[in-house]
C-alpha cells in the first residue's frame, strides 16, 4: 500500500479503530513494530523486539504480554471481521488443542484465530532457526482447523487489504451523480464514463432516476402481460443477466443500500439525476450566465463550454471526458488515499 494500512480510514475511522471498536469488550493489546505508531488512539500497544521478520514477532510479544491464557489474534487490515466471529472461533477452545484458526477455500487463515500461550516454546524456537513463517508454529502444535465454509460467515470477513485495488473495493461502490438540465448531455457523459472507468480496471453500475412512471417491458411480452395482470414482482433472466420488475415505491438510498449488498458490488455506482442529494455531483451547465440546478451538496466540479469567471471549482469541456475521469478518480479518493486521525 505504500503506507500504514492500520490508518487508512473506514467508515469515518481507521481501520484500528473500527477493528479495536468492533472487538471490543475484553483484553485488547495493539502490535507495533516501533513506538509512536498507535499510541495517540489509547490502546495498550506491545512493540516488537525482533524487527523486520514479520506477523510472528508480533504474535510473540502480544501472548507473551497478555493476562489471558487464550486470546484472538487478527490482521489489523481485516476491515470486515466481526465479533461473532470471534466468539465462534473462541467456542472451539479446549485442552485438546494449542490454537485454533480459520481456513477457507483450503488455504489457512493464521491471523484470525485463537492461540494459546503453549505456543510460545514452539514460536521461541521457530525464531531462533530463522523460521518466520506462521504456517511453521501450525504445523508443530495442535492446530484445530476451523472450516469457514460449514458457517454463516461470507468469505468476505478475511479479506485483507493489500494493495489500493483492494481499498477501492472495500469502499465500494463510489458513489457520484451526474446533474444538469433536462437535454444538457448527461446521459452521454455517462455513457463516455463508464466507458472510461472499465477501461481503467473498474466495474461500474448506473441508476436513473425518472420524474415519469417508466415502461421497463416491451408491450406484449410475457413480462409485460404478468404486470398487466397484477404481478407485483416480476423477474426474466437468461444465462448472462436478469431483470427485475417491481410494483412499488422505493428510494435511491435502498437501491444504493442492495447495490452494496451484492457479493461483488460495483467499483463506482453512477446516478443520473438527484441533484438535491448530498452525494458528489457532476453539473452540466449549458454556458456561464445558467443557473445551477444543484441543491443539497454543491457539484464536486463543473462541465460546461464557457466556465463563470468566478468559478471555485474545477471545470472541463464536454469532450474532455478522460481529464474528467482522472479528476474524478482524485475527488473520490481513489486516486490518493487520505491517512491519519
Amino acid at each position: 500500500m505504500g503506507q500504514d494500512k492500520a490508518l487508512l480510514r473506514y467508515g469515518g475511522e481507521t481501520m484500528l479503530e473500527h477493528l479495536a471498536r468492533e472487538l471490543s469488550g475484553g483484553e485488547l493489546l495493539v502490535s507495533a513494530a516501533k513506538e509512536g505508531e498507535y499510541e495517540r488512539f489509547g490502546y495498550r500497544v506491545v512493540y516488537d523486539e525482533n524487527r523486520s521478520i514479520g506477523p510472528i514477532e508480533g504474535m510473540r510479544r502480544l501472548l507473551t504480554e497478555s493476562e489471558s491464557e487464550w486470546m484472538f489474534l487478527c490482521a489489523a487490515d481485516m476491515p470486515l471481521l466481526r465479533r461473532e466471529l470471534a466468539e465462534y472461533v473462541s467456542d472451539f477452545i479446549s485442552s485438546d488443542y494449542d490454537c485454533c484458526v480459520v481456513t477457507c477455500g483450503g488455504h489457512v487463515h493464521p491471523l484470525c484465530g485463537v492461540y494459546s500461550k503453549r505456543v510460545l516454546p514452539v514460536i521461541g524456537e521457530q525464531i531462533a532457526a530463522g523460521q518466520y513463517k506462521l504456517s511453521g508454529v501450525l504445523q508443530r502444535v495442535r492446530t484445530k482447523i476451523v472450516p469457514l465454509e460449514y458457517t454463516r460467515f461470507d468469505a468476505r470477513v478475511l479479506e485483507n487489504v493489500n494493495t489500493p485495488r483492494d481499498y477501492a473495493r472495500l469502499l465500494a461502490p463510489r458513489v457520484f451523480c451526474v446533474c444538469g438540465h433536462k437535454n444538457s448531455g448527461k446521459t452521454t457523459l455517462i455513457c463516455r464514463l463508464i466507458e472510461a472507468f472499465r477501461s481503467g480496471g473498474y466495474t461500474v453500475a448506473a441508476i436513473k432516476h425518472d420524474g415519469h412512471d417508466c415502461v421497463v417491458d416491451a408491450p406484449d411480452t410475457d413480462t409485460a402481460r404478468f404486470t398487466e395482470s397484477g404481478a407485483v414482482f416480476s423477474a426474466i433472466f437468461t444465462n448472462t443477466r436478469y431483470m427485475l420488475t417491481v410494483r412499488e415505491k422505493t428510494e435511491p438510498e435502498a437501491l444504493i443500500k442492495q447495490i452494496r449488498q451484492l457479493p461483488q458490488p460495483p467499483d463506482i455506482l453512477i446516478v443520473e439525476g438527484l441533484k438535491a442529494s448530498n452525494y458528489p455531483k457532476i453539473e452540466l451547465m449549458r454556458g456561464s450566465g445558467g443557473e445551477s440546478v444543484c441543491a443539497g451538496a454543491p457539484p464536486m466540479l463543473l462541465v460546461t463550454e464557457a466556465p463563470p469567471s468566478d468559478l471555485t471549482i474545477p471545470a472541463f469541456q464536454r469532450d474532455s471526458v478522460m481529464e474528467i475521469y482522472a479528476r474524478l478518480k482524485i475527488e473520490l479518493g481513489m486516486e490518493a488515499v487520505a491517512v491519519g486521525e
